[in-house]
């Protein structure tokens, strides 16, 4: 393919892209148009009946009735909304660098959160991975979390945090046999800092918001999905006490960011584009 080819390839790309973010643009706009017009902030210490299928903003501290998220499989728990489990797999990869017509591999030995497919390696005989692990990695909900008199549905629970690292503290005898904790994990290493490849490392972090807000459709004593003229779907929860107005302008910031970042690609893919209509054959 000629550099005027490839050149012209790339701004019709470009403008293809420019074109996408002003048709997000458009949208978005009638989005948080449609949202400010529509939302109704209620408070969170009462249910209303007659704000059943309204679109309701509403804030407040949350409350855990169940009061404890437990990982049965390493007896590890915390209060908390959500608990997260991450487990890595020692393994082998495989780099492929081309050089001169000249394919070389590099095999290294690291932690990974997903298995590698060790027999679709160039020496495959000599750099073997695990074709399973006995643990994956899963998040555990608190099914009776409270923002007030409302119930978080499985909606909201997934739009949570869960960043704040949970250091295991069980004691030996409840773990499987074989693993054991060093540091922030529970291990079958028996030395994690020079572990075999198949070996694990388990590592957890939860949820540590006290207070929420949430803008959606009020649904019994619950949220559901309000659905905009354009289908949008609009379910948002946040992190602290805020109003329906200022969960809007969050919503319109995020667009911007992302609106924002698609007019930078526009743009860089237009300038290589050109620099390729200006190079010579």
């Amino acid at each position: 393919m000629s550099n005027k080819l490839k050149g012209f390839c790339l701004i019709i790309l470009a403008i293809g892209v420019f074109v996408m973010t002003v048709i997000f643009n458009n949208n978005d706009n009638k989005i948080a148009t449609e949202l400010y017009n529509n939302y109704e902030n209620v408070s969170s210490t009462e249910v209303k009946e007659e704000n059943n299928g309204k679109l309701v903003a509403t804030n407040g501290e949350i409350t855990l009735l169940q009061e404890e998220l437990t990982d049965e499989d390493f007896n590890v728990s915390v209060s908390s909304a959500v608990l997260k489990r991450k487990v890595e797999v020692f393994v082998w990869t495989e780099e492929q660098t081309t050089e001169n017509g000249q394919t070389s591999y590099t095999y290294r030995k690291k932690w990974s959160d997903e298995l590698i497919d060790s027999s679709k390696f160039r020496f495959q005989d000599r750099y073997i991975n695990p074709k399973k692990i006995s643990y994956e990695s899963k998040t555990i909900y608190n099914n009776q979390v409270k923002l007030g008199a409302f119930t978080l549905g499985e909606n909201e629970l997934k739009q949570l945090s869960v960043k704040t690292k949970l250091t295991p503290n069980v004691n030996k005898k409840k773990l499987p046999k074989g693993f054991s904790i060093v540091g922030d994990y529970i291990t079958d290493a028996k030395n994690i800092e020079s572990p075999e490849v198949g070996n694990i490392r388990i590592s957890y972090t939860y949820n540590v918001d006290s207070s929420l807000s949430v803008l959606a459709k009020q649904n019994g004593t619950s949220f559901d999905y309000y659905k905009t003229k354009n289908e949008k779907q609009v379910d948002v929860l946040l992190s602290g006490i805020k109003n329906g107005e200022e969960i809007i302008k969050c919503f319109e910031n995020n667009n911007y960011t992302r609106n924002n970042i698609l007019v930078i690609i526009a743009l860089v893919l237009t300038t290589l584009g050109i620099i390729k209509l200006m190079k010579k054959e």
